[in-house]
């Protein structure tokens, strides 16, 4: 599992009769031991990852409300898988040398809030510091919709011959409406791990100690993410 987002909470769609909401998504694969197919990548101030594995699959669950006048509201959980040959991130991270040089590496970390306080002042406003600034996938034509009960599955089923149907002739317009998607997602990514961030307990004193275990690694931005 190479990236798992729970309690997403995300709304795609919101009218005044469908809502539909992004709860969980995964990005799964599988690599060897000679072609572990994820990189790490670093340049300049960005940060970043590059995946390319067979079997590369993205999964979401939704949240999908249908409410009709005098009907009762329709409430349907539904997954979806979506086949990727490769996927990249890259973040935007800018860091005060001289806070960082401050920085008290130990085996524990006590305050994540430490490295992310090393961005104030770099920035206006500080947010730009830590930021996704680029997302793409690229497709292979994999699609499954699922759902629970009768009438829903025979629904999923129907979209995934419409979808499979339109994968076999529409794969690049496909993939640049997808990508063009995840290119708008990024303001609600970064707002979620600056969201993430406020929640952090403060960093109380100068020199707090910050270790080089899970924790730090995961005040990464592209870990955060």
């Amino acid at each position: 599992q190479i990236l798992s987002m729970n309690s997403f909470d995300a709304a795609l769609v919101s009218t005044k009769t469908v809502s539909l909401e992004l709860r969980q998504l995964r990005l799964e694969g599988v690599g060897g031991a000679d072609a572990p197919g994820m990189s790490l990548v670093g340049e300049n101030h960005t940060v970043g990852v590059d995946v390319d594995m067979p079997n590369l699959t993205a999964s979401a669950v939704l949240l999908l409300n249908v409410a009709l006048p005098e009907q009762p509201v329709l409430t349907e959980v539904l997954t979806l898988k979506v086949g990727l040959h490769n996927a990249s991130l890259r973040t935007r991270a800018l860091f005060d040398e001289d806070r960082l040089d401050h920085i008290v590496l130990d085996e524990v970390a006590k305050s994540r809030r430490c490295l992310v306080d090393c961005t104030d002042g770099i920035t206006d406003p500080q947010k730009l510091s830590i930021a996704v600034t680029d997302i793409g996938v690229s497709l292979r034509p994999q699609f499954e919709v699922g759902a629970f009960g009768k009438v829903e599955k025979d629904i999923a089923s129907l979209a995934n011959s419409l979808m499979g149907s339109m994968f076999e002739g529409y794969m690049p317009s496909i993939g640049l409406l997808l990508n063009g998607g995840l290119g708008m997602s990024r303001g609600l990514i970064n707002e979620r791990i600056w969201g993430s961030i406020a929640e952090m307990p403060p960093c109380s004193e100068p020199g707090m100690l910050l270790g080089l275990n899970r924790g730090a690694i995961e005040a990464l931005p592209v870990a955060a993410v």
